[in-house]
């Protein structure tokens, strides 16, 4: 089981080369903003080798946390050493404001498409209803099983972007 989190920025649009660039450039401050703050906030689960950030080509940033942090196999309640990560991401969050977060859960291996589906939705759920809890406001937040996945190992992933202006 891995969570990913993935940060992004949308909606930004310029109007000839050199705005592009100069949008390019800010986004990517912005970005790296996130990620250092991500990196300083997961510092202790980055240095235990349960979480690892980087910047992906795109200005996404890519933060996988290895699936033994988030849920027991067949579960679908949280780990209650997970919480503190979670208060981490949610701090970062919402800090930054004007972003939206998509929980996606993923199914363990095994079982039939319903359980496997019923399974993903039920982490994605649990996840977001704990942000909900950590005071991230539920106008940003949606959730949504993906039973459908390669990735069989109960991982979690988070897609942030950024909502409003730079």
């Amino acid at each position: 089981m891995t969570i990913m989190i993935l940060l992004t920025l949308s909606g930004c649009a310029g109007n000839s080369a050199s705005n592009s660039d100069t949008l390019a450039g800010v986004i990517m401050t912005y970005m790296d903003e996130h990620k250092k703050d991500l990196e300083k906030e997961l510092a202790p689960e980055i240095n235990a080798g349960q979480a690892q950030v980087r910047m992906m080509p795109d200005k996404t940033l890519q933060v996988t946390m290895t699936g033994r942090t988030a849920f027991p196999p067949g579960s679908a309640m949280i780990n209650v050493n997970f919480i503190p990560t979670l208060r981490k991401i949610a701090s970062v969050v919402n800090t930054y404001g004007e972003t939206t977060v998509r929980v996606i859960g993923h199914p363990d291996p095994g079982g039939t498409v319903a359980e496997r589906t019923s399974m993903a939705n039920l982490r994605a759920e649990m996840v977001k209803n704990l942000f909900l809890e950590m005071g991230v406001s539920p106008m940003v937040l949606t959730a949504s099983g993906d039973p459908d996945s390669t990735y069989l190992d109960g991982r979690v992933e988070l897609v942030i972007r950024h909502s409003g202006s730079i």
